[in-house]
């Protein structure tokens, strides 16, 4: 086990309480959390509010996302894929949503069985608003294009109508002359 003391606590308080993300520490065995100040915070959440366990967490996490983020995570601890990392909604006391990337690594055993499990959530509402108006953008304006592709189309429709009776009046005034 690693222990630390005195100045490290005092180092490691000051990169946590730094750190505009919430951190969290998990000890799988107990099924219990230890969540930053930062993390219930970005939840709307005051110092004791949140409950400790794992499934006030996961009711948190928006339907949408729960299976893909519980999968993630299995996969994790199982050793499937080597990195946790998932971005998702949870949320946030008022009810609404925030976006999350979670990032975290566990401590194993000698089997390799988690035991452990420590990360941070960073708030990436800002980004994924911005991924979702470009999206839009990039959506009506795809649509703006095929709207300018049938327009002229139409447009060569009517030129080719427009000539094709422009010459017919020509043979009409050339056969009355």
């Amino acid at each position: 086990r690693f222990r630390l003391e005195g100045e490290m606590v005092r180092d490691y308080a000051l990169a946590v309480s730094g750190s505009n993300d919430g951190i969290w520490d998990w000890n799988i065995r107990s099924n219990t959390h230890f969540r930053s100040r930062r993390w219930t915070e970005m939840l709307g959440y005051g110092e004791g509010e949140f409950p400790k366990t794992a499934t006030a967490f996961e009711e948190r996490i928006h339907p949408e996302d729960r299976d893909r983020v519980l999968c993630e995570l299995d996969r994790y601890l199982k050793g499937e894929i080597p990195i946790y990392c998932v971005e998702y909604r949870i949320r946030h006391k008022e009810g609404g949503y925030l976006w999350v990337m979670a990032r975290g690594a566990a401590l194993r055993d000698e089997q390799g069985i988690a035991y452990r499990m420590a990360g941070s959530h960073s708030d990436i509402t800002d980004r994924k608003c911005a991924e979702e108006s470009i999206a839009r953008y990039l959506h009506d304006l795809e649509e703006a294009r095929a709207e300018q592709e049938r327009n002229a189309a139409e447009l060569l429709v009517a030129k080719d109508a427009a000539e094709s009776a422009n010459r017919a009046k020509s043979e009409f005034l050339a056969n009355m002359s």
